[in-house]
């Protein structure tokens, strides 16, 4: 870095271009290797923090830094120090350190950024090593206490400890990757960026109803599903726009297969010739969808057809390629990238420049994340909370916009012509979470996938 734009890095760069394997040790190939700048003591190299400051010289007391922490599951614990000072990660311990890596090449792009644009900030960054009891002594400890947000933990089990003591504190907590919607509730310090699968839902039914609502319609799903979130809530939707439009033409029906017929349900009862015949299959196991997906596909050279589902639809790799490109396949996903776009390709660049290798998903995840939280930090400082659900970023992979989860008990009285808004609301005791409210709703075409909406 130029002139006094520069970072402390403890331990960071270490450890993110340890995960690229830059050197490799001749006599345990099996080993990737580092060799540290410097001489450092192995309690050093496993600190509980890592601080990186842009622009040291700036005082705080001055101009409004904003505070961010990270806390990723990078096991820092099981690094393996010798007297050179090479660090050696065992195969089975960089495999459980990789996403925890990965984000946090993310992150240093994203700060890399900033300090072009001259902008400040003061990161710090721990290793929750998927460790509750971890997270619960940091958070006791105070560790947190002067930061404006807390990115993480990424996994469910240290971030329900995360949500069980952010909100006395006020501290912000993000949740980088999971889609769960039970982390916690009532918590209004709680920031969701993988939307749950009500949102999923709330998006391929509002799909629905704007392109195909003079359609054949149906929920196809098995017995076993039918009290399952994604049915039952698709149920309310159904109910909170018929309510609301009660002369509208839309019909959308339920359609539950016996689970021992799922293999053979005879799914041709349902189609209607001379019109688009929309399945809407909302469930998460492999075993009916592919089932489901057999049987539709026998009947396409009669039948107009189109299948609207979850992510699970998008992985090829458990899916004959004819059945997503016959049964004309669209599905959400909180994850695209356009590889021929401008933005994407100048950012697999200084990627593969700064690591040697190319972005995985979470580290274009982790960029989008960083630059989102630090942009809004910089734009309206510690008051950024009143302007979560106005701001927009539209980022490599998503679009980022969060609007408020209400409570259960609170009724939503402002709803669009399809869908309650789990929207803009000022009493923060009302408030369950904030979640992005960005998905994709993607299709097979010409052995791609293309954004429809």
């Amino acid at each position: 870095m130029n002139g006094n734009k520069k970072y402390i890095w403890i331990l960071l760069l270490s450890i993110v271009f340890q995960s690229c394997a830059i050197l490799r040790g001749p006599s345990e190939p099996e080993r990737d290797v580092l060799i540290i700048d410097g001489t450092r003591t192995e309690e050093e190299l496993k600190a509980e923090d890592i601080e990186i400051i842009v622009d040291p010289d700036v005082d705080p007391d001055e101009v409004y830094i904003p505070k961010i922490g990270f806390l990723l599951p990078l096991f820092l614990d099981s690094l393996n120090i010798n007297i050179y000072d090479e660090i050696y990660f065992s195969p089975e311990d960089f495999e459980r350190s990789k996403l925890g890596l990965n984000f946090l090449k993310g992150v240093k792009l994203a700060i890399d950024s900033l300090d072009k644009k001259g902008l400040n900030l003061n990161v710090k960054i721990w290793d929750s090593a998927n460790d509750p009891q971890k997270v619960r002594r940091l958070f006791n400890s105070g560790a947190f206490d002067s930061l404006d947000i807390l990115i993480g933990p990424i996994y469910n089990s240290p971030l329900r400890t995360a949500t069980q003591l952010n909100k006395n504190k006020e501290l912000f907590v993000v949740s980088p990757l999971s889609p769960a919607d039970n982390i916690t509730e009532k918590n209004p310090y709680y920031l969701q960026i993988n939307p749950t699968i009500k949102m999923h839902c709330d998006v391929l039914f509002d799909y629905i109803i704007f392109k195909h609502r003079y359609q054949n319609n149906i929920v196809l799903y098995p017995e076993q599903d039918k009290n399952s979130p994604a049915v039952e809530y698709l149920k309310e939707l159904l109910k909170i726009y018929t309510e609301r439009n009660p002369f509208a033409t839309f019909k959308l029906q339920f359609a539950q297969i016996d689970s021992a017929r799922v293999p053979n349900a005879n799914l041709s009862r349902f189609l209607v010739p001379g019109t688009q015949n929309n399945f809407i299959i909302p469930t998460l196991n492999p075993g009916v969808v592919n089932n489901f997906a057999r049987q539709l596909f026998n009947e396409v050279e009669d039948y107009d057809i189109n299948v609207f589902g979850f992510p699970i639809w998008g992985n090829v790799e458990r899916i004959r390629m004819d059945y997503l490109h016959g049964l004309n396949v669209h599905f959400t996903s909180s994850f695209h990238t356009d590889n021929e776009k401008k933005e994407i390709v100048e950012f697999n660049k200084k990627f593969y420049q700064a690591f040697n290798n190319i972005p995985d998903e979470n580290s274009i995840k982790a960029y989008d994340i960083s630059m989102y939280f630090f942009y809004l930090l910089h734009e309206f400082g510690q008051d950024f909370k009143t302007y979560l659900e106005d701001y927009i970023y539209r980022g490599l992979h998503t679009n980022l916009y969060f609007k408020a989860e209400l409570n259960d008990d609170i009724l939503t009285t402002e709803l669009s012509e399809s869908a309650p808004q789990r929207g803009r609301i000022d009493n923060k005791n009302d408030i369950n979470f904030y979640q992005n409210s960005s998905l994709h709703i993607l299709r097979f075409e010409d052995f791609s996938l293309k954004k429809v909406n």
